[in-house]
């Protein structure tokens, strides 16, 4: 095409036409100038910082595919997405204007170091990789520059949050309160009724089944299917098409040796003395042939249980003296006395494990299956990019497909959880929610946008067909009617029995009564207000009810299959100590760090002024809808 332009470009008439292009382009893609397009006008102005109408179409656009939203921007913009969106970039915003004020700055070296220390951007070596660095700036639909600077705003941000959350406690009052109230155990007497020692139910007649059809109907509703043509790309599929050369694998071999070396590892027991003195007197007791535990208890008066140090390696103790004593050391033989910064130490190491390496041959398998699925990513992009460019030239989803050889797959009927008609869960891309959010979001005879799944592949796919959502007739689900009418007559009658139970229990307590009626009544171990604890079977809802009830008092639980009878026996109440309180103290510092943040917002919004006008991006929304995101197009930045 490009050659067919050049040879082209001469004719007058070809000039004539780029002049109509150019203008075209002029007019339409920088309509500021002309038109007085609402994208370049600032959508939000914070001080001297805006955020033009284009940079808020994009934000929310990206929001809207990653929050998995089944609807269209209108719609996602009539629930307040929009809103939800500006709101957030009015906060960045003040945190802009904030750190312009202070005078704050963020140097390169800072950002390179922060970017290295992302999990996203490392490889399966653990250092950081620039082309798996663009790779996920692409899926994100963000370029480099663009990416950087969101960056350089957080480390601002982070500058001056953490200004303010520097110092934050938990009161220890409410602490205890909420860890008392999170960590009381309860004990319980449980009596368990289930469906299944009832005698079968009657069977019913066509006339009490169309009655129970008719009440119900709506439990007999099928959900709305789909047919539809789909082109997926998934790094498994071909990562199995990769062939590894040995060289290769040996080479990834070398560079990951660490990974497949264990240490030299012994383990040692130990008698620790206070002074040398009583050192050499240890010693000396053991050449003497008296054993190793004779001596910690009589000269060193540790307790038996005190001499393990378990299994170590040389890392472990950081290259000091002890290490050599112990790396030194032969099986089960003494070592002389040893000093350290805490005083002196005999050690017996009791077995040895040498340093050793797994060999080529064992890990070769595993080695070919990363290198392999490493190139499947990259080719995988290559071949997005490929499919993208077919169908920007009008091809459809089959001729994409035929370009780049892989096939195309036809899904009769999907729901929107990827079952069949059949209602069995359909393997594959079918699993994907991404997919399957973009199945039911796409109208009918048209094509998605080639979007990325959860596991790095690609997919892209065409409604063919759609089954609205109907009841269906009695005829195709009587065996389902029939057998949930049964459900609930035995339901019914295990509930009144239940209830029977309840009532005698009331005068002699339910031990008596169950014991009267048959029961079988189980004394439960203490469990937790989450039902942590509980006989295994019982549900939540049982510990939820006994948390409501005082001592003595009886409660009750039910599901189609069982009844729960509950008496409280005891409350057990929560020990305090600061260990256990720790974690929680963490969970409400960062509560009162984020109440913090918060107010810091509030404030800077009196500080600096704010303008927000959704009326230019919702024009946008209503008049043109949106074609995607930020282009992921690279510029030049620090990689």
């Amino acid at each position: 095409m490009l050659q067919l332009i050049r040879s082209r470009v001469t004719s007058i008439f070809v000039k004539a036409l780029f002049v109509l292009l150019i203008a075209s382009f002029a007019v339409w893609g920088i309509g500021d100038i002309f038109l007085g397009s609402p994208t370049g006008k600032a959508a939000i102005e914070v001080g001297s910082v805006e955020i033009t109408t284009a940079e808020v179409l994009d934000e929310f656009e990206r929001v809207r595919r990653t929050t998995g939203l089944q609807m269209t921007a209108q719609e996602a913009a009539e629930i307040g997405l929009l809103e939800q969106v500006m709101d957030d970039l009015a906060n960045r915003a003040l945190f802009i204007a904030e750190s312009n004020d202070l005078g704050l700055a963020v140097g390169e070296d800072l950002v390179r170091q922060r970017i290295g220390e992302m999990p996203a951007f490392k490889d399966q070596t653990g250092q950081f990789n620039p082309d798996l660095f663009r790779q996920v700036l692409y899926r994100a639909q963000l370029s480099e520059d663009g990416f950087l600077r969101l960056l350089r705003e957080e480390i601002m941000r982070d500058q001056i949050v953490n200004a303010v959350t520097a110092g934050v406690e938990a009161p220890k009052v409410v602490t205890d309160l909420l860890y008392r109230y999170r960590n009381e155990r309860r004990v319980a007497k449980l009596v368990t009724l289930d469906v299944k020692s009832l005698p079968e139910p009657a069977a019913p007649t066509d006339s009490a089944l169309d009655s129970f059809y008719n009440e119900n109907k709506e439990r007999y509703r099928a959900p709305e299917y789909r047919s539809a043509t789909v082109l997926s790309l998934t790094p498994e599929a071909l990562a199995a098409d990769i062939e590894v050369s040995e060289d290769r694998l040996k080479e990834a071999y070398e560079v990951r040796l660490d990974e497949f070396r264990t240490d030299a590892r012994r383990t040692v027991d130990q008698i620790f003395l206070a002074d040398k003195e009583t050192a050499d007197k240890a010693s000396a007791a053991l050449n003497e042939g008296q054993s190793f535990e004779a001596v910690a208890k009589d000269i060193a008066d540790l307790p038996a249980g005190a001499l393990s140090l378990g299994t170590i390696t040389r890392a472990d103790l950081d290259g000091t003296a002890l290490a050599d004593s112990i790396f030194g050391a032969e099986l089960n033989v003494p070592t002389a006395p040893v000093e350290s910064d805490l005083g002196w130490h005999i050690f017996r190491v009791t077995d040895i494990a040498e340093e050793s390496t797994q060999p080529f041959a064992e890990v070769k398998d595993r080695l070919k299956k990363d290198l392999a699925q490493n190139d499947a990513l990259d080719r995988i992009f290559e071949i997005a990019n490929q499919i993208e460019d077919s169908l920007a030239g009008g091809d459809t989803i089959e001729e994409a497909a035929k370009a780049v050889d892989v096939d195309v797959q036809t899904f009769a009927a999907l729901d929107d959880q990827g079952r069949d008609a059949d209602g069995n869960q359909v393997d594959g891309i079918a699993r994907d929610p991404s997919f399957r959010t973009s199945l039911f979001a796409t109208p009918l005879n048209d094509q998605s946008q080639l979007e990325e799944t959860r596991n790095g592949g690609y997919f892209i796919l065409r409604i063919d067909g759609i089954s609205e959502s109907a009841i269906r007739p009695m005829d195709a689900v009587k065996e389902q009617v029939k057998l949930n009418y049964m459900e609930e007559q035995r339901a019914a009658a295990n509930l009144v029995r239940a209830q029977e139970l309840v009532k005698a229990s009331a005068s002699g307590g339910l031990i008596a009564a169950a014991e009267q009626a048959g029961y079988d009544v189980v004394t439960t171990e203490p469990f937790s207000r989450t039902g942590d604890g509980l006989p295994e079977g019982a549900p939540a809802d049982v510990a939820e009810i006994a948390f409501g009830l005082k001592v003595g008092d009886i409660g009750m639980s039910e599901d189609l299959t069982q009844v729960y009878i509950t008496e409280l026996s005891a409350i057990q109440d929560a020990e305090l100590s600061d260990e256990a309180e720790g974690p929680l103290g963490q969970q409400l510092k960062a509560g009162i760090a984020s109440d913090a943040v918060e107010s810091l917002i509030a404030a800077l919004r009196k500080t600096h002024d704010v303008s927000i006008n959704p009326a230019l991006p919702l024009s946008v929304i209503e008049g043109v809808g949106l074609s995607g995101g930020a282009s992921p197009q690279q510029s030049g930045g620090l990689f």
